[in-house]
């Protein structure tokens, strides 16, 4: 399997998404199906996997084209490096070695970019927002991590498991009885396994997980932090920033106590966030925290940096342009124009800024918050 547009996750990963959809990770560009039985045998999963055998770049799998074409390391990289060369991986007899999913969509936050597909809480929003857009989707809170086939289907994975993504919602609100119980399955084989968290650092995670964490290869506590401060309010909405940074103090003093768990950093990059990258970096070195991980955000498009005014991409480019290391982010915005966009864009943050009583101006970033 050398083909340099490989990709092993069609065989030996799994996403389920905070829908309950199944599909092979979480940046592939569709759903498979409702049942891990219906997706073993999805007629979509078996030309997925010829058109990898092939050496083609399947159509559904363009956000890792997108991030490798502008030299960020994509998940299927980085799940190749750091998961996946470690290991045998005999093709005929694949079984699941990196599983990720929500235990639900339950979620305390409507951050700006995020949808009532993975967040309770955005669903309430979306709900009271309806009559302003009326095509603002709308997903129900399905409560599949409950259910008895699911849970027998993600427990028969401990024998084979390296690797967990546990994702939201918000991973420390939602399903905490059938999380920590996948834990304890877990745990005869605690010693070989990494687990994965993305947290949006509202909720510091009770004792209990901390116990039952230590028994595992390696914790990687993910934080959400799309910026500091008033940038970090607006964003993650109705979060406080000064109690967010008492939880990152709370994970930065557990990482020194446990020698297992890391903590690493990730931030969405939309129009919202561009310009601020800067200000982010300083403050993570400041804090002594990890560089972070700067993901473009895909959906919704209405959201791409792409979609910004040529005048507002090159004011953003002479800022991001003292910086070497942030070449890729100006790369990206400049690679399309999608300003056609614009209309919806605008309605959008219009409407969201009415309802929560905010202002972002497109034009010179300036944000302003509830006094």
């Amino acid at each position: 399997m050398d083909h340099k547009n490989f990709c092993a996750l069609p065989w030996v990963g799994l996403d389920v998404s905070s829908q309950g959809f199944f599909r092979p990770c979480c940046k592939y560009n569709g759903n498979m199906a409702e049942t891990y039985t219906e997706y073993l045998n999805s007629e979509e999963l078996k030309e997925l996997k010829q058109d990898f055998l092939d050496g083609k770049k399947p159509d559904k799998c363009v956000r890792c084209w997108q991030d490798e074409d502008v030299g960020i390391k994509s998940k299927r990289l980085l799940d190749k490096e750091y998961i996946l060369d470690n290991y045998s991986i005999n093709f005929e007899k694949a079984k699941v070695l990196t599983v990720a999913f929500a235990f639900g969509s339950t979620c305390n936050l409507a951050c700006r970019v995020c949808s009532s597909s993975t967040s309770s809480r955005w669903r309430a929003e979306a709900q009271k927002m309806k009559k302003s857009l009326p095509e603002i989707p709308i997903y129900d809170h399905k409560k599949f991590y409950t259910n008895e086939q699911f849970l027998q289907d993600i427990h028969s994975f401990v024998d084979s498991v390296i690797h967990v993504d546990i994702y939201g919602g918000e991973p420390f609100l939602s399903g905490l009885d059938q999380h920590k119980d996948f834990l304890r399955a877990l745990l005869p084989r605690a010693k070989e396994i990494t687990i994965h968290y993305t947290t949006n650092c509202t909720i510091f995670p009770d004792e209990e997980f901390w116990q039952l964490w230590r028994q595992f290869k390696k914790i990687d506590m993910q934080l959400s932090i799309d910026g500091i401060g008033t940038v970090f309010e607006f964003n993650r909405w109705p979060a406080v920033w000064n109690d967010c940074y008492k939880n990152i103090k709370l994970f930065q003093q557990k990482q020194k106590e446990l020698t297992n768990i890391q903590l690493s950093i990730s931030t969405v990059i939309s129009i919202f966030t561009v310009r601020y990258i800067p200000e982010l970096l300083e403050w993570c070195r400041t804090e002594q925290l990890p560089y972070p991980y700067l993901g473009f955000i895909s959906k919704p498009e209405y959201y791409d940096i792409t979609v910004l005014p040529n005048r507002v991409k090159l004011d953003v480019k002479e800022k991001l342009s003292q910086h070497k290391d942030l070449k890729f982010i100006v790369d990206r915005m400049m690679s399309n124009d999608n300003s056609h966009l614009l209309d919806t864009t605008e309605k959008y943050i219009k409407t969201l800024d009415q309802y929560r009583n905010q202002q972002f101006n497109i034009e010179n970033f300036s944000i302003k918050l509830p006094q």
